[in-house]
């Protein structure tokens, strides 16, 4: 009973343990043994007991919000585990096993009960600290500090404290300066501005964080939309941490960029000294099954037209062909940016640029004829004009919507601007030769070739230009990239060079055009990047295995798993099941 008390006494949050204490409590210890690798208890499994570690080390594993198993903590002597079940629930949220022979003292639930009564003082001291280790498992496993260090985590979660909220409590009112930062642990809270909801914050997400990084006002009104419980920060201790921690200030000022836009656009984001050029090497690149799906099928349709006579094929062989390269070459450009955004919205850009671009440019073909005829210079530079403004006109729509905030955001929309506007221009095309099928679909097959040379890749040059201007203001940029993409359109109506070498003049300013395209695609690429590990440190730490993707659960963006954070919307990132803590 000696040696019981002297150890009780060893434990960091025992002030006060008394003989008579220790005398009860060794009445309902019992002394296990478990050998290295052994599990003592495993998650999911209904508890019983708590346990002390008397000799040895055990490592408690956990799964993140993501679902990764991620050790907790490595307890060595001194330490306890399963404290929290004892009065907080029934199933275990952490599992233990040894990392080395181990001998331990376990205190059944049954025995706890009459722990209560017999030795009240320890009994409370372990309900106080229980509550402490609660905090330290949840900033472990669903926050934004999950990869601070050990005793750095621990320090921490000793100065957060709970608050419960019942339903429609206002946590934070728009407008008024704030002095804690939130993180939510369990329920459900809307963010709503002039009482327009924006989102909803869930286990994982946090908040209040403007006030105390940009010294603003907070931009938002937070209410609880159910019973809920937070972590809460003072404005002393976040702004501690962030001064003591390396990459937490950069996790930090890329949530500000994806929450307050606005106020950061005139902000250079911060140059990390490493990179992951490798990042989107798993994406599936299905640009080129599209591609030779829609060759088939053209081929197909074409012989059953010409070859076999069946003239009703015709129109759908010129539909197919006219789709084939410009579908292929947008499904590239999506496949190569790391967060891709919902197909749905490529292929309304696609069919609204056609449906509205094309009426509008011909209009004003028709109105400038006369002009045109005058002279082959003015009629090349005229179409340049009138078809890229006409295809843009989407791609300002775009730009004004918050989620498309990358810079690969304007170059894949604007190809698919271009290329729906390439892919119906194909078709007026075809249909203009119907009274020669074959002329028609030769037409059609050249153009379908030559489609990653023309509209697409201009329109995506300018929408590049479109962006910076956007974004960043970068007004010489955008006229730059704009008068760029107007000479290669213009260039590529004008034969400079005889007849047999028109080809060759194509596919010099075809490469051009690409060649400039490739520049731009690589900065966009690091865009990204830049912004996945400054909102996901963790990432750095993959060695070399392949990246997988998942989607966000909130925006639906593709994001490399093992992102705790999603860089589109800056949600917290929640596996497909639930996972509890």
């Amino acid at each position: 009973m000696s040696e019981l008390h002297a150890f009780i006494l060893s434990l960091p949050f025992i002030r006060e343990f008394s003989l008579e204490e220790a005398a009860a409590l060794h009445r309902h210890i019992e002394a296990v043994t478990c050998e290295q690798e052994e599990y003592i208890v495993r998650r999911g499994e209904h508890s019983d007991a708590c346990y002390f570690v008397y000799n040895g080390a055990i490592e408690i594993v956990s799964k993140d919000l993501i679902g990764l198993d991620t050790v907790v903590a490595t307890l060595d002597r001194g330490r306890i585990f399963g404290d929290i079940t004892l009065h907080r629930d029934t199933v275990r949220r952490t599992s233990a096993r040894a990392c080395k022979d181990a001998s331990l003292l376990m205190i059944n639930h049954a025995s706890f009960g009459r722990i209560v009564s017999e030795a009240p003082s320890f009994y409370n001291q372990l309900i106080e600290f229980s509550l402490e280790r609660q905090k330290t498992t949840y900033l472990r496993l669903a926050s934004i500090f999950a990869r601070l260090p050990e005793e750095t985590l621990e320090s921490l979660a000793r100065r957060a404290a709970y608050l419960h909220f019942p339903d429609n409590w206002v946590v934070t009112r728009e407008g008024v300066f704030g002095d804690h930062f939130y993180m939510v642990v369990t329920g459900t809270l809307r963010a709503t501005r002039n009482g327009r909801p924006l989102e909803t914050f869930q286990k994982g997400d946090f908040f209040g964080e403007c006030s105390l990084i940009l010294n603003q006002e907070e931009p938002f009104t937070v209410e609880s939309t159910t019973n809920c419980e937070v972590l809460t920060i003072s404005k002393r201790d976040f702004q501690a941490i962030l001064q003591q921690q390396n990459l937490l200030p950069n996790q930090f000022e890329e949530i500000v960029r994806i929450r307050y836009a606005d106020i950061m656009r005139s902000h250079p984001r911060a140059v990390l000294n490493t990179e992951m050029p490798e990042i989107e090497s798993g994406k599936k690149r299905y640009h080129i099954g599209v591609l030779l799906a829609g060759l088939i099928g053209f081929a197909a349709l074409a012989y059953a037209s010409l070859g076999l006579g069946l003239n009703e094929l015709l129109i759908p062989a010129i539909a197919v062909g006219s789709f084939v390269g410009p579908v292929a070459f947008v499904a590239y450009l999506h496949a190569r940016s790391i967060l891709t955004n919902r197909p749905f919205l490529l292929a309304t850009m696609f069919a609204a640029t056609a449906a509205g671009g094309i009426p509008i440019a011909y209009w004003l073909e028709e109105l400038t004829s006369g002009l045109m005829d005058k002279s082959p210079y003015l009629n090349s530079a005229l179409t340049a004009l009138i078809e890229e403004p006409a295809k843009l006109i989407f791609v300002f729509w775009l730009l004004r919507l918050r989620r498309n905030r990358f810079l690969m955001d304007g170059i894949v929309y604007g190809a698919a601007c271009g290329m729906g506007f390439a892919a119906f221009e194909n078709i007026l095309y075809g249909l203009n030769h119907l009274h020669d099928p074959g002329q028609a679909l030769n037409v059609i097959l050249f153009r379908a070739l030559f489609a990653p040379f023309g509209h697409g890749t201009w329109t995506a040059i300018a929408a590049y230009g479109l962006w910076q201007l956007y974004v960043h203001n970068q007004k010489v940029v955008c006229a730059l990239c704009v008068s760029l993409a107007l000479a290669l359109h213009a260039l590529w109506d004008l034969q400079v060079l005889p007849s047999r070498s028109y080809l060759l003049q194509m596919l010099l300013i075809g490469a051009l055009g690409l060649y400039s395209l490739q520049k731009i695609v690589r900065q966009g690429l690091r865009d990204e990047r830049q912004s996945i590990i400054a909102l996901n440190p963790e990432l750095l730490n993959r060695g070399e295995e392949p990246v997988t993707y998942i989607d966000c659960s909130e925006c639906s963006s593709t994001i490399p798993f093992g992102s705790h954070y999603c860089p589109r919307c800056g949600r917290a990132v929640h596996a497909r099941e639930n996972v509890s803590f």
